[in-house]
């Protein structure tokens, strides 16, 4: 059997600086994304202070005041975990480890990096740690039998 060799792919020689110029960028993106958290955590906590629960008498109102602070609560510890979140991006940053995903230790895509700069996992990690966490069957022919056997 013949296997074809492999075309020699060309790569361009690294461009001077480029490495710390990406990681100069990415570190700028980061500090951005935590001063605005930091920013909206803390207006949200100044607000729950100043606000406190206004006891109205009213049932209807009473419940929709709580239904609105189990809202604003949930949102802020989103905030919060997010910023966490952000802070650990940017120590792997410093440690020269971000942007490469714990699980397979591939790099994770750009674009992905982009749109969750904070992200750990690639694309495809995070799909399998989803739908394990989730209990979701896999889209996988195994996946498919079952859906067809239980239909």
């Amino acid at each position: 059997m013949i296997v074809p060799a492999k075309r020699a792919t060309r790569t361009s020689p690294p461009i001077p600086g480029a490495a710390e110029s990406r990681h100069a960028s990415l570190r700028q993106l980061l500090e951005a994304r935590r001063l605005e958290l930091t920013t909206d955590v803390r207006g949200r906590m100044r607000e729950r202070r100043i606000e406190g629960i206004a006891v109205s008498g009213d049932i209807v109102d009473d419940s929709d005041a709580s239904v609105e602070e189990d809202l604003q609560l949930t949102l802020l510890d989103m905030r919060a975990r997010t910023l966490i979140n952000v802070d650990d991006a940017i120590a792997r940053l410093e440690a020269g480890a971000y942007g490469i995903c714990v699980e397979c230790y591939e790099p994770i895509a750009e674009s992905r990096l982009t749109a969750v700069p904070f992200a750990v996992r690639c694309r495809n990690c995070e799909d399998s740690r989803e739908r394990h966490v989730s209990g979701r069957p896999s889209a996988g022919p195994t996946a498919q039998a079952r859906r067809t056997v239980t239909t």
